[in-house]
């Protein structure tokens, strides 16, 4: 089988597998202009080893060595069957998603440390207090003074 055919075979069993709509989808995803991809499927040009490199790492579970020379299966591990836009997306809302959080996290942080520097001078200034007066009537555990 020649390349152009692996290809155009590649490119039918992605869209019967719902990787990908359409060859022009196939085109985008890997960054090439259309045409260059319709004269790689149709034999007018040979596909370079680093077009099929690019190609796995856009479709991992895609055998380098079949699409290469022929050798082997197609592909290395089934395809999840998920559009691969669509799973972009997904990670795209997800990453936003956790940087927004993490962007609370750190908020929280920066508040807990200002309550802890609040505390810590609230504290120094009630003991520099009953240092001076020590004539004033100190809280016990639970909060209620010796006096009251």
């Amino acid at each position: 089988m020649a390349d152009n055919q692996r290809l155009s075979e590649l490119i039918d069993l992605l869209i019967d597998k719902k990787a990908i709509r359409n060859q022009e989808e196939f085109s985008e995803l890997l960054d090439k202009n259309p045409n260059v991809i319709s004269r790689y499927a149709t034999g007018k040009n040979e596909m370079s080893e680093r077009f099929v490199t690019k190609v796995c790492q856009v479709f991992p579970e895609v055998n380098k060595e079949w699409l290469l020379r022929g050798f082997g299966d197609i592909l290395l591990y089934p395809i999840q069957g998920k559009n691969k836009r669509e799973w972009c997306e997904r990670c795209k809302e997800l990453s936003e998603k956790l940087e927004r959080k993490n962007d609370d996290l750190i908020n929280c942080l920066k508040d807990k440390e200002t309550l802890m520097r609040e505390n810590l001078s609230l504290t120094g200034t009630i003991a520099r207090i009953y240092q001076e007066n020590p004539h004033l009537p100190r809280p016990q555990a639970g909060g209620k003074s010796k006096a009251g």
